[in-house]
């Protein structure tokens, strides 16, 4: 396995990467060669309810049981007779490399999340041809058409990243990170918390013994100018 595939292989959150293992299972019992996309498309699409593949799918009326019997189906022309472990299919690679920049810089995430995989999937043009023809039923879902709401569709999912999992980010957190429409802030939406917005929901709870911080802050966002305060440190 290469370095570049490790630290891809690093970045998947733990859908990702126990849909990655199960494929790798899935590639096994039934003796094929190489883990393909349709091994790692089948077993995310299984038995992982509440992720962000399957919001995707709920909200394009796309049954999860006509995507895994295309899958099963096209898997079953497969060459069998491999004893050894098998490889990871270059197309695998090509679409977690895909899904990384996707997450990094579309997502603001630290991790691969299957929402991304599904739209890498999908935006890429020989990934797409491949899955298309493998797997007729997601036809119904395009790249273009995705893209500008699969924060908003995945907003349900209760899939996680690593990060999210220890800070305990709720649906809630994660809903009011997407973007309102026609916003005149919508950078500051998907990107910050609004504090003040969370206070008044009674969602943070009360400071004390920190009057000299406070004090400080106010200050601060007294100021004509440099009025900006940056908190840091432990929560």
């Amino acid at each position: 396995m290469t370095s570049d595939l490790q630290t891809l292989i690093g970045k998947l959150n733990p859908t990702c990467r126990k849909g990655l293992e199960a494929a790798a299972e899935i590639c096994v019992s039934q003796t094929h060669y190489n883990v393909e996309l349709e091994h790692y498309l089948l077993a995310l699409a299984a038995d992982q309810p509440d992720t962000d593949m399957q919001a995707v799918l709920r909200h394009y009326d796309v049954r999860v049981a006509d995507v895994k019997d295309d899958l099963s189906r096209f898997i079953e022309n497969f060459r069998r007779g491999n004893n050894r472990t098998p490889a990871l299919s270059p197309y695998i690679l090509r679409l977690l490399e895909q899904a990384w920049l996707l997450s990094s810089l579309y997502f603001n995430s630290g991790s691969i999340r299957s929402g991304a995989l599904l739209l890498a999937l999908l935006e890429h043009d020989n990934l797409r041809i491949l899955i298309y023809e493998s797997c007729p039923a997601l036809k119904r879902i395009s790249a273009d058409e995705l893209k500008p709401h699969i924060q908003e569709i995945i907003s349900v999912s209760r899939e996680e990243s690593p990060l999210e999992r220890g800070r305990g980010v709720s649906p809630e957190n994660k809903a009011s990170r997407i973007q309102t429409p026609n916003s005149e802030t919508p950078n500051l939406e998907l990107y910050t918390t609004d504090l003040t917005q969370r206070a008044k929901k009674g969602l943070i709870d009360p400071i004390y013994g920190r009057d000299a911080e406070i004090g400080q802050m106010i200050d601060i966002l007294t100021r004509r100018r440099q009025n900006n305060p940056i908190l840091t440190g432990e929560a």
